[in-house]
């Protein structure tokens, strides 16, 4: 399986976030969603793009959103996509982050698979205004680089 390093400092910061330090580390935490959001939910996408049932997020003393997290969630590889989405008064959704989870969160360096088809979208992560970024891997000269789709 190919794989490509992460360089966080090219990527957007997403409004919703999840931080998951170690394999066993749940319920994991949620950080970045606003202050009026009342419900929360939170998707797991594995590599092969099946999505888990939801699994509603609480939100403790301290404000601090969490979701408990079953360890089948995490694929063999270590990372999937998540998506974070809220509802509202009349149980429609709307999303808050889309990203990668891993065992723990992302830093330089970090390597995540790669489809050996080649060019792939990594994941959609939104800027700080909310507008969504497609971030790709792709090959050049056998290298793979981030493209980000602005």
């Amino acid at each position: 399986m190919k794989v490509i390093r992460i360089d966080v400092e090219r990527l957007a910061l997403p409004l919703a976030t999840i931080d998951v330090r170690r394999a066993c580390a749940y319920p994991v935490r949620i950080s970045g969603v606003p202050r009026e959001v009342s419900n929360v939910q939170l998707t797991v996408i594995s590599v092969e793009g099946d999505a888990f049932n939801p699994i509603p997020a609480s939100i403790d003393a301290e404000g601090v959103w969490k979701a408990k997290l079953p360890p089948m969630m995490f694929p063999a590889v270590g990372c999937c996509h998540y998506e974070v989405w809220g509802l509202d008064s009349d149980g429609d959704k709307f999303a808050l982050g889309r990203g990668c989870i891993a065992v723990r969160p992302f830093e330089s360096g970090d390597m995540i698979p790669v489809s050996p088809t080649g060019s792939q979208i990594i994941t959609e992560i939104p800027d700080r205004s909310g507008r969504l970024h497609k971030v790709f891997a792709e090959e050049v000269d056998g290298e793979y680089t981030w493209v980000i789709d602005d």
